[in-house]
C-alpha cells in the first residue's frame, strides 16, 4: 500500500515538474521572441556646438549637394553654382540652408510618427502567478500563466486615426506657411536693398550736377555775377546729398544682410555674386489684382485658414472619440493555473462600468472646444476681409500716385530737353542747363520713391492672400516637390 502512494506522489511530483518545465520553457520563449521583436536601440547623440558652427560656416551654395537637392526637385535648369541671384535662386537657396525650414521638416515627421502611434492596439500583458502554500496539501506550490488582452473599438482606434491624420495635414500646411514666409522675407528684403542701393546712385548723380552747378556759380562769384549767400546755399545742398550718401551705404549693409539671413548662408558667400532685381522692375497694372480672385484666395487658400480648418477637423474627431469612449473595451485574461496538482483553465472578462459618469464632461469640453473654433475661423476670415480691402486699396492710391507723378516726369523731361536745345543753340547759359538736370533728379528721386511704396505695397498683399503675386515663381509646385520629398524620405 505504501508503494502504491510513494507511486502516486512521485507521478505526482513528476507531473509538477513537467508543468514548471513547461511554463519556464513557455516564459523563456516569449522573452527570446520578445527580444528579436526589438527594433530600436539607445544611441546617444549630443549637440556638438562647436561642430554645429563649423556646419554653419560651411554652407556653400556651390557644394554638389545643393546641385543634387536642385535636380532632385526638378529644378535643374538653374545655373549651378549661382553666379547672379534673383528671387527664384535666392528662395531655392533658402529652402536647401534655412533651419527654419528643417525644423518644419521635423515637425512633420514628428506627426507622421503620431500617426503610427494612434494606430496601434494595445500590447497583451503576461502573468505568471506564483504562490506556496504550507505543506499539507498535495504541493504546495501554485504556478501559472494569465494573459491580458485589451480589445479596443474599432470606431475608437478610427477616431484616433483621424485625429493623428488631421494634424499631420496641418503640419504640411505649417511646412507651406514656412516656405511661404522665406518668400515673403527675401522679397520684402530685396525690395529694401534694391531701394538702398538705387537710391544711392540717384544721389550720386545729383552730387555730380550739384558739384558743376557749385563751380559754375563760385566762378560767377568771382566775376560778381551772384552773392555769396547763393553760392552757399548751394554748397550746404551738396554736403546735404554728401551726407544722405554715407548714410545710405547703412541701408544697403543692413537689407544686404538681413536679405542673406533669410537663406541661411553667410554674408561671405556672396561677396562676388550680383543680385538681380528683374523680378521687381515689372508694369504695375490696377487691373492685375483682381478683387474677386484675391478674397477666394485669402478664404480658402491661406496657411492659418487651412490650419483651422484641419485642426477643427482634429476637434471632430476628438469628439468622437469621447462619445465612443462612452461604450466600454473589453479586456479578456485567459490563463492556465496549476494549482495543488489541478490543471484550472480560466477566462476572466473585465470592463468599465458608467457608475458615477458616462464621459458626458469629456464630451461637453470636446463640443466646446468645437463651438470656440467655430467663432475663431468667423472672427480669422473677418479680419482678413478688412485687412485685403485695406491693403488693396493702399496699392491702387500708391499706384494712381506713381502713374500721375509719370505723368509729370515727361513734362520735366520735355523742359529739360528744351533748356539743353537752347544751350546748343547759343540762347541759354550752362548754369540753366545744370539746373534743369538737377531738377530732373530730384524728380527721378520722388518717382523711385513712389515706386518703392508701389513695391511695398504689392508685398504687403502678397502678405494678406499669401500668394507670389508679381514675381515669377511657382511656390505651389516648389512646395509640392517639398512634400512629396519628404514623404518619400519618411
Amino acid at each position: 500500500m505504501s508503494n502504491n502512494n510513494d507511486k502516486t506522489e512521485k507521478i505526482r511530483y513528476s507531473n509538477l515538474v513537467s508543468v514548471k518545465t513547461a511554463l519556464c520553457s513557455v516564459l523563456l520563449c516569449l522573452i527570446v521572441i520578445l527580444s528579436g521583436c526589438f527594433k530600436y536601440q539607445y544611441v546617444p547623440k549630443p549637440i556638438n556646438e562647436t561642430q554645429s558652427l563649423t556646419d554653419i560656416l560651411a554652407h556653400d551654395p556651390a557644394d554638389p549637394a545643393f546641385k543634387s537637392f536642385l535636380d532632385e526637385h526638378q529644378f535643374s535648369n538653374l545655373a549651378w553654382p549661382i553666379k547672379k541671384w534673383d528671387l527664384n535662386s535666392l528662395m531655392l537657396t533658402a529652402i536647401f540652408f534655412n533651419p527654419a525650414i528643417k525644423v518644419a521638416k521635423s515637425e512633420l515627421s514628428m506627426t507622421q510618427a503620431a500617426e503610427i502611434t494612434a494606430g496601434q492596439r494595445p500590447n497583451p500583458g503576461v502573468g505568471i502567478p506564483l504562490e506556496h502554500h504550507s505543506e499539507t496539501g498535495e504541493s504546495p506550490w501554485l504556478i501559472g500563466l494569465v494573459s491580458d488582452f485589451l480589445f479596443e473599438r474599432a470606431d475608437k482606434i478610427e477616431s484616433r486615426q483621424k485625429q493623428a491624420i488631421s494634424k499631420t495635414q496641418a503640419a504640411e500646411i505649417n511646412l507651406e506657411q514656412q516656405v511661404w514666409n522665406t518668400y515673403s522675407g527675401l522679397h520684402q528684403n530685396l525690395i529694401e536693398f534694391y531701394a538702398a542701393t538705387k537710391q544711392k546712385e540717384l544721389l550720386q548723380q545729383q552730387q555730380e550736377l550739384l558739384s558743376e552747378n557749385l563751380s559754375l556759380l563760385e566762378r560767377r562769384q568771382e566775376l560778381g555775377q551772384v552773392s555769396q549767400f547763393e553760392v552757399s546755399s548751394v554748397r550746404l545742398e551738396l554736403q546735404h546729398i554728401q551726407l544722405r550718401v554715407s548714410d545710405q551705404d547703412y541701408e544697403i549693409n543692413n537689407a544686404f544682410h538681413n536679405l542673406i539671413a533669410e537663406t541661411g548662408l553667410q554674408v561671405d558667400k556672396f561677396k562676388k555674386s550680383e543680385l538681380d532685381f528683374s523680378n521687381l522692375d515689372s508694369e504695375f497694372n490696377s487691373q492685375q489684382f483682381d478683387e474677386v480672385s484675391l478674397r477666394e484666395e485669402v478664404l480658402n487658400h491661406r496657411f492659418d485658414v487651412r490650419i483651422k480648418l484641419k485642426e477643427y477637423e482634429a476637434l471632430e474627431a476628438a469628439l468622437r472619440l469621447e462619445i465612443v469612449k462612452q461604450y466600454p473595451d473589453i479586456n479578456l485574461s485567459p490563463g492556465f493555473i496549476f494549482d495543488q496538482g489541478d490543471r484550472i483553465w480560466t477566462l476572466g472578462a473585465a470592463w468599465i462600468l458608467p457608475l458615477f459618469h458616462n464621459n458626458e464632461g469629456q464630451i461637453e469640453e470636446a463640443l466646446a472646444a468645437r463651438q470656440h473654433l467655430q467663432a475663431e475661423f468667423l472672427q480669422l476670415q473677418t479680419s482678413l476681409l478688412n485687412e485685403l480691402n485695406r491693403k488693396r486699396q493702399n496699392y491702387l492710391d500708391k499706384l494712381n500716385s506713381y502713374q500721375n507723378t509719370l505723368k509729370l516726369m515727361d513734362e520735366l523731361t520735355n523742359r529739360s530737353e528744351q533748356i539743353q536745345k537752347q544751350f546748343d543753340l547759343g540762347y541759354t547759359d550752362s548754369l540753366s542747363v545744370v539746373r534743369s538736370k538737377i531738377e530732373l533728379e530730384k524728380a527721378r528721386q520722388a518717382i523711385f520713391a513712389i515706386k518703392i511704396d508701389v513695391l511695398r505695397a504689392i508685398e504687403q498683399l502678397e502678405q494678406v492672400s499669401q500668394n507670389a503675386l508679381h514675381n515669377n515663381i511657382d511656390l505651389k509646385t516648389l512646395t509640392t516637390r517639398l512634400l512629396n520629398n519628404t514623404r518619400q524620405t519618411k
